[in-house]
């Protein structure tokens, strides 16, 4: 890797941390929205540990700069071992989000920690 590769990542690559709260009123909630609009790698990990209920985890794409178009869809199994959902090398250059939906209610309200990193790659 050259110095202008290492200071070009430095420079150009974000991160993003938190838990979203995802509330007990249910339906499709936006846990992590980008509104970069060049092209760019992303890594995005989510942890579910505290869900109890099956879920789907989504991410949208802005295709046009208004309306969103669904790009990525997976179902979480509560029972499952795996409660880490990831993508990485995910590549776009729209705007994107990331969004979890419960299938039944969970009856509370439900913290979900997750890690975004996007690197510019223009």
């Amino acid at each position: 890797m050259t110095v202008k590769d290492r200071i070009y990542g430095l420079v150009y690559t974000t991160e993003a941390v938190g838990p979203y709260s995802y509330t007990d009123a249910g339906g499709e909630q936006t846990v992590y929205e980008s509104a970069l609009a060049t092209r760019r790698k992303i890594s995005f990990h989510m942890d579910l540990n505290t869900m109890t209920q099956n879920g789907t985890v989504r991410i949208y794409e802005k295709v046009d700069g208004a309306n969103y178009r669904l790009a990525v869809e997976y179902n979480f199994v509560a029972a499952d071992d795996e409660k880490v959902w990831f993508v990485d090398e995910y590549v776009t250059n729209q705007n994107f989000k990331v969004t979890y939906e419960e299938a039944v209610d969970e009856g509370a309200a439900r913290s979900i920690p997750y890690n975004a990193i996007t690197e510019v790659k223009e």
